[in-house]
């Protein structure tokens, strides 16, 4: 397997585990248990990155749609951050359901249609 096909496959399941992640999070957070989440919010955060740098590397989705993608769930996590700071749990809850997973959606999903040029 050559480099970038491996780099693509990589930003595909690390994708997948990230949204995985963010699901359970939102069921923790529901549960009360806001603080139990915190460390595995900053591995999802961490792995968001490593995908951003990733793309922007391998160009073959590095589109201005994908950019304004990547723009908005940026946003969307920093707004999160911002509600975990403040202790906020139903914003918290709200930032999470509301804006990052349909955000982050939107966002792995267009990387998997340009899957096609990941070939």
């Amino acid at each position: 397997m050559n480099v970038e096909k491996d780099i693509k496959l990589r930003i595909l399941l690390l994708g997948e585990n990230i949204l995985e992640a963010l699901e359970h999070i939102s069921k923790i957070i529901s549960n009360g248990d806001e603080e139990q989440t915190l460390d595995l919010m900053t591995d999802v955060l961490e792995g968001f990155k490593s995908i951003e740098e990733a793309t922007i590397v391998v160009e073959t989705i590095n589109s201005e749609e994908m950019m304004n993608l990547t723009s908005r769930l940026r946003s969307s996590f920093n707004l999160l951050v911002k509600s975990y700071e403040q202790k906020d749990e139903v914003a918290v809850n709200e930032v999470l359901n509301n804006d990052v997973l349909p955000d982050y959606r939107s966002w792995l999903n267009y990387i998997k249609s340009e899957n096609g040029s990941f070939s």
